[in-house]
C-alpha cells in the first residue's frame, strides 16, 4: 500500500488547542499545546493519557531529558517548567522573561514598538547529563541554564550574519 492509502491505526485525543511540539522519550510520547498543557501518552500500553501538566499559558516547546526522567516545558509567557515524569510533580520554574530582555528590569517602561514582540523560548535543549537547559526563540538570546537550581549561567548574544 501507498503511504497515503494506510487507515490511522490510533488516534491520540485530550488537546483542545493546536498541538505545538512533540517528543518521544522512553516509550513515552509528550506532547505541548496551545490549551496550556502538556500531557505524557503512553504509546505502548495504549492507556491513553498518563499525566497532564497544566501551565500558566500557551505551550511553544517540550523537551526531554536524555534518562527521560524529566521533561521541560517552555510557554507564551517565557517560563519553563520542569516536570519529573516518575513522581509526575513539577520539580522547578525558571523564569526567562528577562533573560529574553537582554537583563531589562521589569520595572523598566516598554515602549510600544518592543511589547509588540513577542519574545519568549520555542526551542530547548538539554545537555547530554540533563544539568543544562539551552533555550532560545524570539529573541536576539539565547539562555543556557542550570536545570537543578533553576539559575541562569549563560548568555548569548545571535547576531546577523550580514553584521559580521
Amino acid at each position: 500500500k501507498q503511504w497515503y492509502q494506510r487507515r490511522v491505526r490510533e488516534l491520540l485525543s485530550g488537546h483542545k488547542g493546536p498541538v505545538t511540539s512533540l517528543v518521544f522519550s522512553q516509550g513515552m510520547l509528550i506532547s505541548s499545546s496551545w490549551d496550556k498543557t502538556a500531557r505524557v501518552w503512553d504509546t505502548f500500553e495504549r492507556k491513553g493519557t498518563t499525566d497532564t501538566l497544566t501551565l500558566s499559558s500557551d505551550c511553544t516547546a517540550v523537551v526531554a531529558r536524555p534518562d527521560g526522567a524529566q521533561i521541560a516545558v517552555a510557554t507564551l509567557n517565557s517560563e519553563i517548567t520542569i516536570y519529573d515524569l516518575k513522581l509526575s510533580v513539577t520539580v522547578g520554574t525558571i523564569e526567562g522573561r528577562n533573560d529574553l530582555w537582554g537583563g531589562r528590569s521589569k520595572d523598566d517602561l516598554i515602549s510600544a514598538a518592543s511589547q509588540k514582540r513577542n519574545r519568549c523560548f520555542t526551542s530547548l535543549s538539554y545537555s547530554a547529563d540533563g544539568a543544562v537547559l539551552l533555550a532560545g526563540g524570539r529573541s536576539k538570546y539565547i539562555c543556557i541554564y542550570n536545570v537543578e537550581q533553576a539559575v541562569l549561567i549563560k548568555t548569548l548574544c545571535s547576531v546577523p550574519q550580514s553584521l559580521l
